[in-house]
């Protein structure tokens, strides 16, 4: 999969969730989860500087933007994730 694709399963998932509610309240404490692993993760300095990968960076930290506007949406949407705040108290930036 790549990381295009990769960066629209959280819009994906929030529309999903506006539809489906009551059904997803499960799935989405544990794609919270894994999102905010994703938004941690990092590339190293050889990565970042290698210019063949220079679109492979730009597409990875593009998916982390929008992974992060998935957990903004929970946050700001006041839904009831346990492990939200868990989280948010790991992420240096909320």
């Amino acid at each position: 999969m790549s990381l295009k694709v990769l960066a629209e399963c959280p819009i994906n998932t929030v529309m999903m969730y506006q539809i489906y509610k009551n059904f997803l309240a499960h799935e989405i404490r544990e794609m919270i989860a894994l999102i905010a692993n994703l938004i941690a993760l990092q590339a190293t300095e050889d990565q970042r500087t290698n210019f063949d990968l220079k679109e492979v960076n730009a597409d990875f930290v593009s998916g982390q933007v929008k992974a992060l506007s998935f957990i903004v949406y929970f946050k700001s949407h006041k839904v009831r994730v346990n492990k939200l705040k868990e989280i948010s108290q790991n992420l240096s930036f909320f």
